[in-house]
């Protein structure tokens, strides 16, 4: 949709009208990704309006107003994925409300970002992708740990052969957010919630990225105090060992 002048006539930026459920952490990032765009990308000519948000919490469903400059508010998510105005959703809620939210999503119609993963499980996350796909709607995930430099620069020795032939990768996820033992539980500490966890949607995005060959995935959970998931770590094998040399991650 392109956006209008006050006298009606048709003005040469493209309307992009969005829709935010969950204004949480993950919420306040998504809106300043949004409010940068046409600042960091003006070649894309568009015009990004924040359109209305959704939390549970009347709270942050007002913060969302007041405070980050959406044009309604809203406690129920329905009313984002009804609004008229919205052309793309973020769902950027708790991992276990993922597939109820992208499957709805896709039935209204909207092009979405959803945060990762889909869901808590392949089950969970194939029902999105066939409601996805039955919609032909356009979507993405948030996969932050695919592009950032280290995994860039490690792609290209892997490639470049400078490693030799990589046999074992291990990979570890450090959450200082997680590390005070006194902080109130989280459903991201409760697998039930949580699903795979940052081992899932983390770390193994990043080794995907890497395009090592033919991996088999051996997972191992390390108690650190009193929260089991403070510290993960996953190590990868290839099937077919041919060297010693590995490759390590943080």
């Amino acid at each position: 949709r392109r956006l209008k002048d006050s006298k009606g006539r048709i003005m040469s930026k493209k309307r992009i009208g969005v829709g935010l459920i969950s204004v949480g952490w993950m919420g306040n990032l998504h809106t300043r990704a949004y409010q940068s765009l046409s600042h960091i990308y003006p070649e894309l000519d568009v015009e990004i309006e924040l359109v209305i948000a959704a939390d549970t919490s009347e709270e942050r469903a007002k913060y969302a107003k007041d405070v980050l400059g959406y044009k309604e508010s809203t406690t129920d998510y329905h009313n984002v994925l009804s609004h008229p105005d919205v052309d793309v959703v973020s769902i950027c809620s708790p991992n276990f409300l993922h597939k109820e939210m992208g499957v709805a999503a896709a039935k209204a119609g909207k092009a979405f970002w959803i945060e990762k993963p889909v869901g808590r499980g392949a089950s969970e996350t194939l029902e999105v992708e066939e409601a996805v796909n039955k919609a032909q709607v356009e979507t993405t995930i948030g996969f932050n740990y695919r592009h950032p430099p280290v995994v860039e620069y490690a792609k290209k020795i892997i490639a470049e052969g400078q490693l030799g032939k990589i046999t074992n990768v291990r990979g570890s996820y450090f959450a200082d957010y997680s590390a005070e033992p006194n902080g109130a539980l989280s459903w991201r500490f409760i697998r039930e919630y949580a699903g795979s966890g940052v081992l899932g949607h983390h770390v193994r995005p990043a080794h995907k990225r890497l395009r090592l060959p033919r991996l088999r995935m051996l997972w191992v959970l390390q108690v650190d105090g009193h929260r089991p998931h403070v510290r993960q770590t996953c190590v990868v094998r290839c099937r077919k060992r041919q060297s010693t040399i590995m490759g390590e991650a943080a």
